[in-house]
This record gives C-alpha cells, structure tokens and sequence, in this order.
C-alpha cells in the first residue's frame, strides 16, 4: 500500500506493573518514522505507580490516551478495551516491556494488502545471557500456523478484522496470541511476514512477561481442542508434543514413538525434524 493517506494506527500497549520498563516501549512508538500513530495505554490494574506515571506524561504534553481497569482482568481483556476505543484504520500491539525498532509500522504498513489478514515481523530476543534473532519471512498460511505459532507475539492489521473475529478470547488462560493469528488467517486468508528484525524483545527471569502463566498447559489443551478439526493427523501429533513440552517432562523413547506414529504415511520427513527439534529445545 501507499502511505500517501497517512492512515491513522493505534498502537495499543498492555501493562501491568511494569512503571519502570513502560517508558521504553512508550518511547519507541514516539520514535516511529511513520508519525500518523495514536498510543493507547491500557493499565490493566496496575498498584506500582503506573496510573501517576502516565499521566504526568499526558502533562508534560505527550499524545497518550490511558484507559485503565481497576482490577485486573488479563492481557485479552485489556488488549479488546483497546481496541474497542481505538479511532485508528490500522491496529499494532506492543507488550509493555519491549520496544520497537524505528521502522516498524512505515514497513508493517508499505507490506500489508488487503489480502492479507495481518502482517508481522521478526524479533530480537535479549536475556543477560545475550541475543538472538527470529527471523520470519513469506507468507504465513493456515497449514503454517496449525503446527505453530511462526507469527510472534504481535502483528498489524486493521480494527475491523480484529473486530470480524471477536478479538483475543478473554477464556482463553494461554497461547491467546496463538489462537487470535489462527482465527485471524482461517477467516481472512494468509498473513505475510516481512523479513526485517523490527521488534526487541526482553525476556528475563526476574520480570515475568505478562503472557506467562502457570496455566500454560491448560491454555494449549484448550487451543488444541478448539482448533482440532482443523488439524491434518500431522498436525495434531505435533500439537500434541508442543503439550508434553508445556509439562516439562523428559519424553520417552516409547512416548515419542506413540505420538510420533510411524504408520501414518501423512507424517512426513519434515514433521518428524519438526519434533525433534521440539524435544532438542
């Protein structure tokens, strides 16, 4: 698309407790190349001081619009609050403890076509132990994503799409992003990945991400069950290892080779390199 119009984007960040890292993410969406964004901050029961540091910013004269529950509700109800009040074409999501690259949306925006349900890009992920990159290019299809999550954990795509599919299931305990890119791609075809690193993401053992939950299992038992009709036997099997994993139990060689199944002549040699390198991680 061109970027002649300057549609508006609503960049909508999620927190929670996070008074001292969400300046950084605010900061990156000021910094975007591409101008025409509104930033929505939805404080979703922050007790640290979040509420009296947005609000100074407001102040101090910057552009933010804060919405805020008093009680937590989760990450999925906070995101669909934004959305809600959103006045923007285009929707991006930014977690409250990472950053955008400068770029980002001039380049989510110059890619994305109508055709597409949404368009995402790579991460670099930082820990104290030093970074890597995940890489992600092409398009993205429903085959794609019904043997993993290749999207990430935030895209862009217009308000109307996100509001075709209901937004995030606020039921869902987790793998919510998972579950809204698989709705987003069964109902409005492929998604497209553009090749460029346009997201860091901090990930560290000492602050919780706001995805992260004790109820990992049961958030994928869930997604599994729902979108089980949509899985080929291939699929399913290796939903079903991404399960064992979530336990953090060492696999068998019997187990593997129940769920693995080597009758099954649909289970090629591609998904069989998928699982070990499941098991390897």
């Amino acid at each position: 698309m061109t970027l002649n119009n300057q549609e508006l984007v609503s960049a909508i960040i999620v927190t929670h407790n996070r008074r001292n890292l969400l300046p950084r993410a605010i900061e990156s969406v000021l910094l975007q190349s591409y101008k025409n964004i509104e930033i929505i901050v939805v404080d979703d029961g922050s007790s640290d001081g979040t509420e009296e540091l947005v609000k100074n910013m407001i102040r101090d004269g910057l552009k933010i619009i804060y919405l805020r529950h008093d009680v937590p509700k989760g990450a999925c109800a906070a995101r669909n609050y934004g959305i809600r009040h959103a006045k923007g074409k285009y929707i991006a999501g930014l977690d409250d403890d990472d950053e955008w690259a400068i770029q980002r949306i001039e380049l989510l925006l110059e890619a994305y076509e109508s055709k597409y349900a949404f368009v995402c890009a790579g991460d670099e992920w930082r820990t104290e132990n030093g970074r890597s990159l995940m890489k992600r290019s092409g398009e993205i299809t429903l085959d794609h994503i019904l043997f993993e999550n290749v999207v990430g954990n935030q895209v862009l795509t217009t308000k109307d799409k996100f509001q075709s599919i209901g937004g995030f299931d606020e039921n869902m305990p987790a793998a919510q992003d998972y579950d809204t890119w698989l709705r987003l791609i069964e109902m409005h075809g492929s998604a497209l990945a553009v090749p460029e690193i346009l997201q860091v993401m901090f990930l560290s053992n000492s602050t919780p991400r706001i995805t992260t939950s004790s109820s990992k299992f049961k958030g994928y038992l869930k997604f599994y069950f729902k979108h089980k009709h949509l899985m080929s036997h291939a699929q399913r099997r290796f939903q079903l290892f991404i399960l064992y994993k979530c336990r953090n139990k060492r696999m068998s060689i019997k187990t593997f080779w129940v769920l693995f199944d080597l009758h099954r002549p649909v289970f090629k040699l591609r998904d069989y390199l998928r699982l070990r390198l499941l098991i390897l991680k």
